[in-house]
């Protein structure tokens, strides 16, 4: 009987033994002293999130422009705003331009101007005012800049850069050179305070990385294809939204 008790014994403390070992921390060595683990590695850590975009709203914008501007009317989801846009518009034409807006019919740009009132209005012009010399370009630019400030004294202005044209373009047109769109993109930017009017310049995400238009952005080498004109519509509403909020 006792060599029963004996071993009865022994196996209650071997199972004792054995729980003990399982309640030690998950940290702690085979003495039971407590190991310095990284939380890292305690806690599975959880993946990052992006952060949503903010994006600006469209519903108050009028857009003025050349091609590029009817370009960005049709494909880039930008059916909040207006578009004051023609193919082969020039600063210099653009007075007598007459453009049908839906539920004002054809208009001039001042008579738009006066029917209704905008947050925001976003300025395209100058690549096909090239051949002309600079200072007429940005003298005839601040006049219209004065008419919609004038016209639109609550609206905030932004100058948008002129999307620059590939390598191949630039080479073989007569008057639309690369160095006259930079040239006439940093005349441009002068115009900026950053307070009521904001110089923005999209080359950044159609640049082939040598100060051309990417010809995989494009088939003329100077309109987009759709599928970029909607790339630059979302960054235009990104980078309205970083300047203003």
């Amino acid at each position: 009987m006792k060599r029963i008790y004996i071993v009865v014994f022994a196996v209650i403390l071997m199972v004792a033994a054995v729980g003990i070992i399982l309640l030690l921390p998950s940290g702690s060595d085979e003495t039971g002293a407590v190991v310095d683990t990284p939380f890292s590695d305690i806690i599975a850590t959880s993946p990052e999130k992006e952060s949503p975009v903010c994006t600006a709203s469209m519903e108050d914008t009028l857009f003025i422009g050349d091609s590029r501007s009817v370009g960005l009317e049709k494909y880039a989801d930008l059916d909040d705003a207006d578009f004051f846009a023609v193919v082969g518009m020039t600063v210099f034409q653009l007075p007598e331009a007459v453009v049908n807006i839906e539920g004002l019919g054809d208009v001039y740009l001042t008579q738009l101007l006066d029917s209704r009132q905008y947050g925001k209005v976003f300025i395209t012009l100058g690549v096909n005012e090239a051949g002309f010399p600079l200072n007429r370009i940005i003298d005839e630019y601040g006049k219209l800049i004065d008419t919609v400030k004038k016209k639109q004294p609550c609206a905030l202005i932004f100058v948008q850069a002129n999307l620059l044209v590939t390598r191949e373009f630039s080479e073989k047109s007569e008057y639309i050179k690369n160095e006259a769109v930079v040239n006439i993109n940093n005349a441009l930017s002068q115009f900026a305070d950053n307070e009521k009017i904001f110089f923005i310049d999209a080359n950044e995400i159609f640049s082939d990385g040598n100060g051309y238009l990417s010809p995989d952005c494009t088939s003329d080498g100077i309109h987009l294809f759709a599928d970029d004109y909607r790339a630059w519509g979302e960054w235009i509403k990104q980078q309205t939204a970083m300047l203003i909020g």
